[in-house]
């Protein structure tokens, strides 16, 4: 997987200002600002939240990864949730707290890891990926697997967007 944090150079050192944020990163380009203030460690937490949708318990928890793919366990009632993946994720190298106490304090207490899963559902709304999937890669959709040609293409839809941005910066 290309693209993501590791291709994009932070223009700034400084504290994410509550006017480049207030209404929430749902952009590339906000997500990658955030994880640009952020030391590294808390930066690919911020990424990877951005990326997948996790919540937080989740993403500090067991979950899968393959290729092109992250399943969360116990995401859904009665079973997992497979989630397309766009970009490079890691597994947190800091404890949760250390990662919100960093959010708090770069964003001023603006952002929450919240924000990081409507960022996700923000960018699967612009690259195309039907509402019903969308819900599906969040939670809150109905029951059953998502067919593994639908998370290949949900994934390269992803992934364009990605690289659009990127692009475009």
């Amino acid at each position: 997987m290309q693209g993501g944090i590791q291709q994009w150079q932070p223009r700034t050192e400084e504290r994410v200002q509550s006017d480049q944020i207030r209404h929430r990163p749902q952009s590339v380009a906000g997500a990658l600002l955030v994880a640009a203030v952020l030391p590294e460690p808390l930066a690919w937490a911020w990424w990877g939240l951005c990326c997948t949708g996790m919540r937080v318990g989740e993403f500090w928890s067991d979950w899968e990864q393959g290729d092109g793919w992250i399943r969360v366990p116990g995401a859904v009632p009665g079973g997992s949730r497979t989630i397309p993946l766009m970009s490079e994720v890691r597994r947190p190298e800091c404890s949760a707290v250390e990662f919100l106490e960093g959010l708090r304090r770069a964003s001023d207490g603006e952002l929450r890891p919240e924000d990081a899963r409507r960022t996700f559902g923000s960018w699967m709304q612009l690259a195309g990926i039907p509402a019903e999937r969308r819900r599906r890669y969040i939670g809150f959709g109905a029951e059953g697997r998502i067919s593994e040609a639908d998370l290949a293409a949900d994934r390269g839809r992803l992934e364009r967007l990605l690289r659009v941005a990127l692009a475009l910066d």
